[in-house]
């Protein structure tokens, strides 16, 4: 239940805001109250929900100021891996990326569901930092995408943005293939401000939207 509501929330099933009503929950899952309760506990200790009084259970909605930071250190460590995976990269992982961006390229909506997508993109970024040959970077890297997921999946569901994201990885494989460290982490890092950018527009946009609302 836990699993299958964690997997629900990081990959964008469930909007930034949402509500997650629990007894909607069970029935749908086919599943008793208790075992929702305690799968919405443990959501909580992590962060990514937030359980209030009246409002209930949402998805958490992360502060600007807290999205910002994280969007800033996963540039600074997804252009390293780009880096250090264009000097280390083997034939074989090289291989598996083209053969991802080929995939993405097939999956671009409205080829496919928006999902299907997200997945090769997140095969794309962990073959990176694999084939970087730093242990910490493939300890610190997934946590960090996982923290700002919800941010992610919002925007990875737009046709517009996911078709930029796409010329951005094609860039990103033609650096590493070509063994260009110094370009491969240019790119790396402009692709993830192009993201941080996407997300800061919706997360602003929507604050505009509910400040007008209270004012009419």
């Amino acid at each position: 239940m836990y699993a299958r509501l964690r997997q629900a929330i990081v990959e964008g099933y469930f909007a930034p805001g949402e509500r997650l009503i629990q007894d909607k929950l069970a029935e749908q899952l086919g599943v008793s109250r208790s075992p929702v309760r305690e799968a919405i506990r443990r959501l909580e200790s992590e962060g990514l929900v937030e359980v209030a009084p009246v409002r209930g259970v949402t998805v958490i909605n992360m502060p600007l100021d807290e999205a910002i930071g994280l969007y800033d250190l996963r540039e600074v460590l997804e252009g390293l891996a780009a880096r250090l995976a264009a000097r280390n990269i083997t034939p074989q992982e090289l291989s598996e990326l083209r053969g991802c961006v080929v995939r993405m390229e097939q999956l671009l909506p409205p080829k496919a569901a928006p999902h299907r997508w997200v997945e090769e993109n997140s095969r794309f970024h962990e073959i990176i930092v694999r084939a970087s040959r730093n242990r910490k970077l493939t300890e610190l890297l997934p946590v960090l995408r996982e923290s700002i997921g919800v941010l992610c999946r919002a925007i990875e569901s737009n046709p517009s943005r996911v078709a930029e994201a796409m010329r951005e990885h094609e860039a990103i494989l033609a650096a590493i293939a070509a063994r260009d460290p110094e370009e491969a982490e240019r790119l790396g890092r402009q692709h993830i401000v192009c993201s941080k950018n996407a997300v800061l527009a919706r997360l602003q946009g929507e604050a505009q939207a509910k400040r007008e609302t209270k004012l009419s």
